[in-house]
């Protein structure tokens, strides 16, 4: 015979107690796997010995409180106990030994390095498949260009088959050129008639005196203006230097070169308009000033504004609000704490730009008449001059790439998190 579910003494009798009403199933203060235990609880209550719910005091009766306590919990703890045992948990790299963890990071290096030798080898192939296609479908003879058009047809043609025009360009110009930019060989220039690759590493440390020092101060310049604008947010120079920004990055770089030439050299009379800083057989670093403010002008203002942005998010956190609170004085907690914190997005974004700027430098040295790379693609396109175009493409191909390739690898290295995604 079943016992009634709730039992208690009253003045030497037993008595039927009201169905104790059990705990909610559903509660938000608990998470999912509360929630699911109780649920499994309450489903197994009618099952449970009269034992556990009997109580001879009426001081001890089972409310929802103690029930949930003196049954709930023991039960709950034994679901658990189970439902973990038939999980199949990975172990975390903490778990790992150390020697396991750190054979296991050289290897993933090994990977990620061989991996991204290989993307970067097929993005250089397809640079230099793309720029040998787009140049033999431009209209015009090299040929004809190099003579003059009063040439006769013999002299053209002799002059063609010289060059090696006169070959298919599938597959025999494709596969010739690709063997010969293989070893390094680029070509000769049909302006010029000197080795391509003589050219370009003469004129190549210009373009370099021209985009490190823009870099550098779109960096420095840039940091601070986040910085100064995360501190001071929605004040007047916020606004002015978000406008500047926006500006700074839709204007064109020669047309931002064009407009600096008429203020300072024609209006102004202040700067020089083109020249390298050697003309004349002096250095004159004037020359200098005007195409690197114009180089400098994208980059600043891109990274003005992810120094604002990532500023702003460090300052709202907890800690920095802790040490605001503490007395800790202002400058120290946005330069030594947030700022520290703030760098990695700042950082990443200078090292994209820094092979951009370096490939990125042909319309500046056109406007402001530099004798850099950019230039000497400039003339070989207006001259048809295939292996100077070809040559100089490929060469600002692999500087991006070769870049960008030591930028990654050194952050697989540096940050983790970089490494497991």
């Amino acid at each position: 015979m079943m016992k009634p579910a709730f039992c208690g003494k009253s003045a030497g009798k037993i008595e039927i107690l009201p169905a104790v009403t059990p705990a909610p199933l559903l509660d938000d203060s608990r998470n999912g796997d509360d929630q699911a235990s109780i649920l499994r609880f309450h489903l197994l209550l009618p099952l449970l010995p009269p034992s556990l719910i009997a109580r001879e005091k009426e001081s001890e009766l089972p409310t929802p409180e103690r029930l949930r306590r003196a049954v709930a919990v023991p039960y709950l703890r034994r679901f658990r106990e189970r439902s973990g045992a038939l999980r199949t948990q990975k172990p975390t790299p903490s778990a790992l030994p150390k020697s396991s963890t750190r054979h296991s990071g050289q290897g993933f290096m090994l990977t990620f390095t061989i991996r991204q030798f290989f993307y970067s080898l097929l993005i250089i192939w397809g640079v230099m498949t793309v720029t040998f296609v787009i140049i033999r479908v431009l209209p015009g003879d090299p040929a004809r260009l190099m003579l003059g058009q009063r040439a006769d047809a013999q002299s053209i043609a002799a002059l063609r088959k010289q060059l090696k025009l006169d070959e298919p360009i599938f597959p025999t110009q494709y596969f010739d050129f690709l063997g010969r930019a293989a070893t390094g060989d680029l070509g000769r220039s049909f302006a010029f008639n000197r080795p391509v690759i003589e050219s370009i590493l003469e004129r190549f440390p210009k373009s370099l005196v021209l985009a490190v020092p823009s870099l550098l101060i779109a960096t420095l310049i840039g940091v601070a203006i986040g910085v100064y604008s995360a501190w001071k947010p929605y004040t007047f120079f916020d606004g002015a230097s978000r406008v500047t920004a926006i500006l700074g990055i839709s204007v064109p770089v020669f047309v931002l070169g064009a407009v600096l030439i008429l203020v300072f050299s024609n209006w102004l009379n202040l700067l020089p308009a083109s020249g390298y800083i050697t003309k004349d057989g002096g250095t004159n670093l004037k020359y200098l000033l005007l195409p690197m403010l114009a180089l400098a002008a994208r980059p600043l203002s891109i990274i003005a504004r992810i120094t604002r942005s990532s500023m702003l998010d460090v300052l709202s956190q907890d800690y920095i609000r802790t040490a605001r609170a503490k007395g800790l004085p202002v400058g120290a907690t946005v330069i030594k704490h947030a700022l520290r914190n703030a760098l990695n997005p700042v950082v990443t974004t200078v090292s994209a730009w820094l092979a951009s700027t370096i490939a990125g430098t042909f319309f500046i040295e056109k406007v402001f008449a530099w004798p850099g790379i950019g230039m000497l693609g400039f003339d070989a396109v207006l001259q048809l001059d295939y292996p100077v175009i070809q040559g100089v493409v490929l060469f600002t191909a692999v500087v991006f790439v070769v870049v960008n390739f030591l930028v990654d690898i050194l952050y697989s290295l540096l940050d983790p998190k970089v490494r497991l995604s």
